[in-house]
């Protein structure tokens, strides 16, 4: 399976001009034939709590029906992230979309940014969302999601691949290394994280950080890049067979214990 990681730098607010890198993007990875392209948390705005200009209507959402239309006509599927004004409240939500253009399903970030205040613009969701893609299951989270090793735990009783898409500041990007490992080895499986660069209008700066992780721990090394992107290509299959020679998972107790 090869897949492209953008490192995008977010232009604040500005979804017409984010718009214009992401076609960029969706271009040089079909022309590495690239079979899934992931993007940043809140691909067009940045991590903005401006909701009154960023959150958008789920059924006429004008950054899905983008990300549809790009994902449909260079025959790419998409992850990307998206404000959505929904009956519960605003989300901070991923979606992902099939080549044909076609939303798989939908993920609403569980855990807010409270030490942000992301929880006082922001509803939590309360379901994971597991995708079905060429025979793998990739499971989806939200930047702050990669602190919570419970929820990734959820997730490994059923995916091979699992994506964190995120705004995560350079001042706490140590955080951000050591936790996608940690979440690969405890998992054994492969941890995908992506990350935006660049700054934002909250005084944060964001580097190049967009990585894999093996389910050993190992750190996948691209096989190409451009400007924006990397490439990797990733063989799912290994996730069963390093787990098959080291059952870790299988050994879990604390499941059953009561306390």
């Amino acid at each position: 399976m090869k897949i492209a990681l953008t490192s995008i730098n977010l232009k604040w607010e500005n979804k017409e001009q984010n718009k214009i890198v992401c076609v960029k993007c969706f271009e040089q990875a079909k022309q590495a034939q690239a079979d899934l392209i992931i993007f940043p948390e809140m691909t067009l705005t940045g991590f903005s709590m401006n909701t009154k200009l960023t959150a958008e209507k789920f059924e006429d959402s004008e950054t899905i029906k983008f990300f549809s239309q790009h994902s449909k006509k260079n025959e790419i599927a998409s992850i990307f992230g998206v404000c959505l004004n929904e009956k519960s409240g605003i989300t901070n939500t991923a979606v992902f979309i099939n080549k044909l253009g076609t939303i798989e399903n939908v993920y609403r970030k569980i855990h807010p940014f409270s030490f942000a205040g992301e929880n006082t613009y922001f509803v939590s969701g309360s379901d994971t969302a597991v995708v079905n893609f060429q025979e793998t299951k990739i499971g989806l989270s939200i930047c702050y999601d990669l602190r919570f090793p419970e929820l990734y735990r959820l997730y490994a009783n059923s995916c091979q691949i699992m994506v964190n898409i995120a705004n995560w500041p350079e001042r706490r990007i140590d955080h951000w290394n050591t936790l996608l490992k940690a979440r690969a080895i405890e998992d054994q499986f492969f941890v995908i994280g992506v990350n935006r660069v660049g700054n934002d209008n909250n005084g944060l700066s964001y580097v190049k950080s967009t990585m894999i992780f093996s389910p050993d721990g190992t750190k996948v090394e691209p096989v190409d890049s451009k400007e924006d992107i990397l490439f990797f290509d990733v063989n799912p299959e290994y996730v069963q067979s390093y787990r098959a020679a080291f059952p870790v998972l299988s050994d879990i107790k604390i499941k059953s214990l009561v306390l």
